[in-house]
């Protein structure tokens, strides 16, 4: 009998109970006990990755792959315990289902079951139902955090906006972590070299000068985005739409969906649902600016009735002909196109 390992943790789970160096030292020695061989070449780990999904999961993705090889190199996954394998009942029975049919069986360590016997199925499925529990409990727990940073101003994680920088500060409660140290917050303090930029989008934007325009113009004086790469309307969209230059901390505007293709996407939530907290940092811009630069763009939307994204999204921001997407039928209200 040939075995498999797989060894995973998410961020916060690398305590001492869960490190990926007990999980390997446990089912080596499963292994070992049962004299099942083990080879080194397929010992799969996954560090700081949730297991919500195979999303993310390149080493558990590169076992599955070895598993459809023909002939498979193994018959065993071994795991420590069967979240670590997937937290996601519905994930963790397609990529069951998948391995079985390969001739690969998934053992847990420290919960074993005997599927041969009904109450053994039961009991797998029961471990399974605890797992995602336990993960959607935690992501409550971890949402109920997030917003309290969030309304003490306060960075949730992430890159800070084009134009700010990290600044590390002492918890304001003086919160500890497990090991008795302060914990260490993040605010976002003004990027003066980078500043000016934003200040400059937002002025060009208020003369009358379009999206393309303005990412042309910084493109030429040869301004550089966050990550080094040149300018484009979807960017210069997105800073005149971010309250962050207000000096406003917006939290929950945005929510994860799995597609039915199994990748994920944001959608924007209702602005209900947003966490709003004002004066949380400098601002780059003025209310006043904020709001004249809103107005033209709702003047805009109600001039080619589209939202911005969607014209963005669309030929009519780049095509050479005048009334793209402007004249549409008046039967079936579809585009009329050049032909």
């Amino acid at each position: 009998m040939k075995a498999a390992i797989y060894a995973r943790y998410s961020s916060h789970e690398q305590d001492g109970s869960s490190t990926i160096e007990s999980q390997l030292r446990e089912c080596e020695d499963y292994i070992l006990k049962r004299k099942w061989e083990i080879d080194h070449r397929y010992i799969f780990i996954d560090r700081a990755v949730s297991g919500s999904s195979a999303d993310g999961r390149d080493a558990f993705k590169s076992m599955v792959a070895h598993a459809k090889k023909h002939p498979c190199p193994f018959q065993r996954i071994v795991v420590w315990k069967f979240s670590r394998f997937a937290r996601d009942r519905e994930s963790s029975a397609i990529y069951k289902g998948l391995l079985r049919r390969c001739g690969v069986d998934i053992i847990s360590v420290s919960e074993p079951v005997d599927r041969s016997s009904a109450s053994g199925v039961l009991t797998e499925g029961m471990y399974e139902v605890i797992d995602q529990f336990y993960s959607a409990r935690l992501g409550e727990e971890v949402h109920r955090g997030m917003k309290e940073t969030a309304l003490q101003g306060l960075a949730c994680g992430g890159i800070p906006p084009f134009g700010y920088v990290r600044s590390e500060i002492p918890d304001p409660l003086a919160k500890k972590d497990r090991k008795g140290n302060l914990v260490v917050r993040v605010k976002w303090e003004i990027h003066e070299e980078k500043a000016w930029i934003v200040g400059l989008i937002f002025d060009e934007y208020l003369k009358g000068n379009g999206l393309k325009k303005i990412a042309k113009e910084l493109n030429n004086k040869g301004v550089m985005s966050y990550r080094g790469h040149s300018w484009d309307p979807s960017a210069i969209r997105a800073i005149l739409n971010n309250e962050a230059y207000l000096g406003w901390r917006v939290w929950n505007k945005t929510r994860k969906i799995k597609l039915p293709n199994g990748k994920r996407t944001k959608r924007e939530r209702p602005k209900a649902d947003w966490v709003i907290k004002k004066n949380s940092h400098p601002p780059i811009v003025s209310e006043e600016t904020w709001k004249k630069i809103h107005k033209r763009m709702d003047e805009i939307r109600s001039l080619y009735g589209a939202k911005i994204k969607d014209l963005a999204r669309s030929k009519i921001a780049y095509s050479k002909y005048l009334l793209t997407g402007l004249i549409k039928c008046s039967e079936g209200g579809a585009n009329f196109i050049i032909n």
